[in-house]
């Protein structure tokens, strides 16, 4: 498999087609100078050369992109049909219109001959274009496997850099001297702060082992951090969770909702008076999932904790694999406000 990703993938790809282009070429001229010689042969190599590269590249790389492989086949067969005899007439008359006549016309001369051409262009670009769908169809095979391969490591590397650093050290010593300090004082909150820190991780540490998780699932984590913040905070901030649709039937990358959460309650401002809150909503329609936090935040603050910062960093390698081309993630500040919304097309959450 190393051979065929080098062979269709990276920059040797270049390497592989122009070897081939070249090899092309000095087989076609060798062809060609048996029947014209060598003056005529290179205009009718360079001629010959021009339709096969365009037939080859437009139905590749055009026609079954954008058609064949989009399940749209309908009109990837006719476009194809219209392709290849519309470049099969271009390429009979171009040769009459430049040198004259066709080789067949110096054993057929008249339209009999043309009609030969003609025929041999459309049996050869008929073979061109099966072995170019062929080509495109398995280097866009190779490519998917190479980057399921990458998804695999990456989805690990993502594991240990969450488990390690995206319930940052400083939220999880804070809630520990919380509930420590809350224990000595016999508050009535102590064994739910407990359980709450058990679930959030529990769920961190097993339930991510899983490729995909119930949304439902990564929303109640999401509201065991908000709740233990609160518990945890001396006067209770103004934090809403809103869930609106089919939040239930679904399934998401894991972790990749609770980072940004705690991010916000990490680098926002709850606890510092009247007018500062924090509100996650999500909702999940027939079309897209959609999750926003919206917090206040203080400008003039610098970061609390060196060691964080690598949170969205690592949803946006992962958005990227898991769902490529397919979310859209906004970060906005506006007049003290931090927004994050992230847009996920529902029919792709599966994949």
């Amino acid at each position: 498999m190393s051979v065929l990703n080098t062979i269709f993938l990276g920059r040797a790809r270049i390497a592989t087609h122009v070897v081939s282009w070249a090899l092309i070429t000095i087989l076609v001229f060798n062809a060609v100078y048996v029947f014209r010689g060598p003056s005529v042969a290179v205009g009718l190599t360079l001629l010959n050369i021009s339709y096969i590269a365009t037939i080859f590249y437009v139905n590749s790389k055009v026609l079954v992109n954008f058609f064949y492989e989009k399940k749209r086949y309908a009109w990837w067969l006719g476009l194809l049909i219209i392709f290849w005899i519309t470049m099969a007439v271009l390429r009979t008359w171009s040769e009459i219109y430049i040198f004259g006549d066709t080789l067949m016309e110096q054993n057929m001369p008249g339209q009999k001959g043309q009609w030969r051409t003609f025929l041999m262009y459309i049996f050869m670009f008929f073979l061109l274009l099966i072995f170019s769908s062929m080509y495109q169809i398995f280097e866009n095979r190779i490519e998917v496997e190479s980057r399921n391969r990458e998804l695999v490591a990456m989805h690990n590397e993502a594991r240990l850099n969450f488990l390690k650093a995206q319930i940052n050290p400083h939220f999880l010593f804070n809630t520990l001297n919380n509930i420590y300090a809350a224990a000595t004082l016999n508050h009535p909150a102590t064994a739910d702060m407990v359980l709450k820190l058990s679930e959030m991780l529990r769920y961190v540490t097993y339930d991510t082992l899983s490729e995909r998780v119930p949304l439902s699932r990564e929303m109640k984590t999401v509201q065991s951090v908000i709740e233990l913040y609160i518990m945890c905070a001396q006067t209770p901030p103004e934090i809403t969770v809103e869930m609106k649709g089919e939040v239930s039937t679904e399934t998401i990358e894991p972790m990749l909702l609770l980072p940004i959460v705690e991010n916000a309650l990490k680098h926002g401002n709850m606890s510092d008076g009247a007018g500062t809150f924090m509100r996650v909503s999500i909702s999940v329609s027939d079309e897209v999932l959609h999750f926003q936090i919206s917090n206040t935040y203080d400008p003039m603050n610098v970061q609390k904790d060196q060691t964080g910062g690598i949170g969205l960093a690592n949803i946006r390698n992962r958005l990227r694999l898991h769902y490529p081309e397919r979310h859209k993630l906004a970060i906005a500040k506006r007049q003290g406000i931090y927004t994050v919304s992230l847009k996920i097309e529902k029919n792709n959450l599966y994949e």
